[in-house]
């Protein structure tokens, strides 16, 4: 059990440090009223994996990817477009810095804002 703790510590960060990161998000998340149980786990979820960035490895590509599902999980919108995708991996290789240099103006190039079922 201690190899998966160490291990973990490298990706995840110390465990006090992150939770304490993440507990200050949920806090402001539970603040508001007007989120769907859906919607309210969903940014739980996020806040917990933008805490492991912020605490561990920042470029652990599993933290990013696990955003992205949980965001599509939250606005209820399980089903894009292949273009839709790749523009959401795009926007997170981009912040994780993992884009390449000529990277392409993603919001000029796919139109998220009024993808199916965005409201």
């Amino acid at each position: 059990m201690t190899d998966i703790l160490v291990e973990r510590e490298k990706t995840h960060g110390d465990f006090r440090d992150t939770a304490s990161v993440s507990q200050r998000f949920r806090d402001t998340i539970r603040s508001y009223g007007s989120l769907t149980a859906t919607q309210e786990e969903a940014l739980m979820m996020i806040a917990l994996k933008i805490a492991r960035i912020l605490c561990g490895d920042a470029f652990f590509a599993e933290h990013w990817d696990d955003i992205i599902g949980y965001a599509r999980l939250g606005r209820g919108d399980t089903v894009w477009t292949a273009e839709q995708q790749a523009a959401l991996e795009a926007r997170v290789a981009l912040v994780a810095g993992r884009a390449p240099p000529t990277c392409p103006d993603i919001d000029q190039e796919y139109d998220l804002d009024h993808a199916p079922g965005r409201v």
